[in-house]
């Protein structure tokens, strides 16, 4: 097996030796004779300190205490060559060479320890080369540290925290033009995961009068909880730019919006995280809250259904466990009772939506200021003579 292994072949090699066994001068003359070998760097570590895993290593090496000083040489070939070759090129014993594990610019970065911040910060002109290393290592470390960021980036995206509606407040435009078919990868893996997954969701059904505030409290509501939320469009494509929000709100809902009750019951399940078709492609509906806002009851929305003969009212209400009924006044909250099978009532309070939009009865200032600003006359004849 180690005779197999000695004739691997290889294009980097690294060189590790104690500084009283080599000649560095000695090694260097050779290195740079060599053609067939393209770069190298080596610098003297005199300052890295054993660590307490050291110790536990090797009981000799105590924490703390200064390590002999040692070379660090790196190579690169033009070609891949055997463990045998490179020691005959430097007259060296092949125990001291190690292929690179990794790439050539980790090596780089670990020559003055930058990618190894608990060690000692050697400075860059402890090191010698034959080439600018230093260009390639910070044009490596950026590039690096972009996939880096990208990576963490994408963990939080399979962890559910950046989202298609607020993916714009952890991705800055470079980033995402950069790696945009990652991220996007990365949206669609989640999406597919979370599929028919077990959720909690809770649908709130609020119905009133126009001007009573429903679409106000529910804004209201997901603001105050500081829940994002995507309030749908009043078109058969209800979820054309959904992306992922808390909470949906279903603002005017119509029958005329699904295709069915059963899509819509599909919909509103409390515990599966649905599919929900949209133009140019399916939603995941993934949200915390649907918060539903009609003129229309309950049963009257129910019965606007074609196909409502297929099931029973009940699976609407006990999908809706939360039935608030608003007036300019009042709001009532009723909550749904498995046991029967029918809502309950559970308070009725003052509605402090319509106070924040009182209603204002036109005066007759009012009317001529709007005839005056439409169709340049009033009623008052005075003020159209003065008119232009």
């Amino acid at each position: 097996m180690e005779v197999t292994y000695m004739r691997k072949k290889y294009r980097n090699f690294e060189i590790i030796s104690k500084k009283e066994y080599i000649n560095i001068d000695d090694i260097i003359n050779k290195i740079n004779s060599n053609k067939s070998i393209k770069y190298y760097l080596y610098i003297l570590h005199d300052k890295d300190i054993y660590t307490i895993e050291d110790e536990k290593k090797n009981s000799t090496h105590k924490a703390n205490t200064i390590k002999d000083p040692h070379y660090h040489i790196y190579i690169k070939l033009d070609n891949a060559y055997t463990f045998t070759t490179v020691a005959n090129w430097l007259d060296i014993k092949e125990n001291f060479i190690n292929k690179i594990i990794g790439k050539w610019g980790d090596v780089l970065l670990y020559a003055t320890h930058r990618n190894a911040s608990s060690k000692y910060q050697y400075d860059d002109s402890e090191v010698v080369s034959n080439y600018d290393w230093i260009a390639e290592r910070d044009k490596y470390q950026v590039k690096k540290n972009n996939k880096d960021i990208k990576n963490e980036l994408i963990e939080k995206i399979d962890q559910g925290i950046i989202r298609r509606n607020n993916y714009t407040q952890y991705i800055d435009v470079d980033m995402y033009v950069k790696y945009r078919k990652d991220f996007e990868s990365a949206f669609k893996y989640y999406e597919d995961k979370i599929r028919n997954k077990s959720i909690n969701k809770e649908c709130i059904y609020i119905y009133g009068t126009s001007g009573s505030g429903k679409t106000t409290y529910a804004k209201k509501f997901c603001e105050d909880r500081n829940l994002s939320y995507y309030i749908s469009s009043a078109s058969n494509d209800i979820m054309s730019d959904y992306c992922g929000e808390e909470v949906l709100i279903l603002d005017d809902v119509r029958a005329d919006c699904f295709n069915s009750l059963s899509d819509f019951l599909k919909m509103l399940d409390n515990n599966t995280s649905s599919t929900v078709k949209s133009r140019y492609r399916n939603k995941i509906l993934e949200c915390q809250y649907i918060i539903l806002t009609s003129v229309l009851d309950i049963e009257t929305l129910f019965d606007k259904f074609h196909d409502n003969f297929h099931e029973p009212i009940k699976q609407l209400r006990r999908r809706c466990k939360t039935y608030i009924h608003m007036t300019d006044d009042f709001i009532t909250y009723n909550l749904y009772d498995e046991a029967r099978g029918d809502y309950i009532k559970a308070t009725t309070l003052p509605n402090p939506i319509s106070k924040l939009y009182k209603k204002q009865r036109l005066t007759e200032e009012m009317i001529n200021e709007k005839l005056a600003f439409f169709i340049g006359e009033s009623k008052n004849p005075q003020d159209n003579k003065n008119m232009v």
